[in-house]
Order: C-alpha cells, then sequence, then structure tokens
C-alpha cells in the first residue's frame, strides 16, 4: 500500500534518490525537471551495487 499524497512523493524525490546513493555506494541515478521544477524523470542504475553485493558474498 502506498501512503500520502501524490504531491508529497513528488517532494521527496530527491530525498529518495540521495538516500539510493548513500545507501548503494556505487548507484547512479539522475532525477531531471522540467522547466517549472517539476519532476519530468527519474533513473537509476544499481548494477554496480548488485555486482558489488554477489563480489562481497564470495
Amino acid at each position: 500500500m502506498i501512503r500520502g499524497t501524490l504531491e508529497h512523493g513528488y517532494a521527496v524525490l530527491d530525498d529518495y534518490r540521495h538516500m539510493r546513493i548513500t545507501v548503494n555506494e556505487g548507484s547512479k541515478t539522475s532525477l531531471k525537471l522540467d522547466d517549472k521544477g517539476r519532476y519530468d524523470e527519474l533513473t537509476s542504475n544499481i548494477a554496480e551495487s548488485v555486482n558489488a553485493m554477489f563480489n562481497e558474498a564470495r
């Protein structure tokens, strides 16, 4: 279940992106905003983090 409003969800996207980078060292994220400063696109690549996890497990 998702809680909260759409507005709140979009407002915390940058915080979410920051936490992804902090927790998943080596991950790459990009948050793009439109010309009015509103959410346009969020991309994330955690492949490096997954690879690191598997390498540490060996």
